[in-house]
């Protein structure tokens, strides 16, 4: 069963370029052909496939009186590889590395939102357990930490990115030759003809008869 959605939505077989071992079976992967990679290739994606349950699942330890989920080296996890598939330590760190690779599952930045929801996964499971053992407040811990990963408590309201605007800047000139545009002898008359051109409004009407209003001609209306 393809895991890997995310990857799938965004590769497509054809992308891929069948060179290395990965590109090969990423791109069966892809085109639902796993079944077609030879005998080699499979017990590879066997040994990816359990790299990463022991990435993400790890492993039960005792702390205390209590058994508790801890994650696993790479060191660990080559250990296990080594002894189980009997490679060399170089192939099963190889593994480990395709493995995080394949199944996204590198805390890195740019796997954040997967690496997210592991992590919501086990304090999930964490928060549960609490529960049913009667532990409400570590169960209050664990919610409000999922809170806080989920996002759920951050104000998602659009804001301007302050930091990136940039401000234009004006170049104010007298003279418009100064910055390229042609000469203007008679700046007054320029702006003239441009108003006499432009298309008048009601408000336009309004400000011109506006402008012909007297102040004492107000006053004696109003009979002061």
């Amino acid at each position: 069963m393809n895991t890997i959605p995310s990857l799938a939505g965004l590769l497509k077989p054809r992308d891929i370029k069948a060179q290395t071992n990965y590109d090969v079976i990423l791109k069966a992967w892809l085109d639902h052909k796993v079944e077609d990679l030879p005998a080699d290739m499979k017990k590879m994606l066997d040994r990816w496939r359990k790299a990463n349950d022991l990435l993400r699942d790890g492993k039960l330890v005792k702390m205390g009186k209590k058994s508790v989920t801890a994650p696993y080296t790479f060191n660990k996890i080559a250990d296990y590889l080594v002894e189980e598939y009997r490679i060399s330590y170089r192939t099963a760190y190889d593994d480990i590395a395709n493995a995080k690779k394949f199944f996204l599952s590198t805390y890195t930045k740019d796997d954040k939102d997967f690496a997210r929801g592991v992590m919501i996964e086990w304090g999930e499971q964490f928060m549960f357990e609490a529960r049913a053992n009667g532990d409400h407040k570590s169960a209050a811990v664990y919610y409000k930490a999922l809170l806080e990963v989920k996002e759920l408590l951050k104000d998602t309201q659009d804001k301007p990115d302050y930091e990136n605007i940039h401000i234009p800047s004006f170049n104010l000139v007298l003279d418009p030759s100064e910055i390229g545009f042609p000469k203007v002898d008679n700046p007054d008359e320029a702006v003239k003809r441009i108003l006499a051109k432009r298309k008048r409004s009601k408000i336009d009407q309004i400000i011109i008869e506006s402008e012909d209003i007297e102040f004492t001609d107000l006053i004696s209306k109003n009979g002061n």
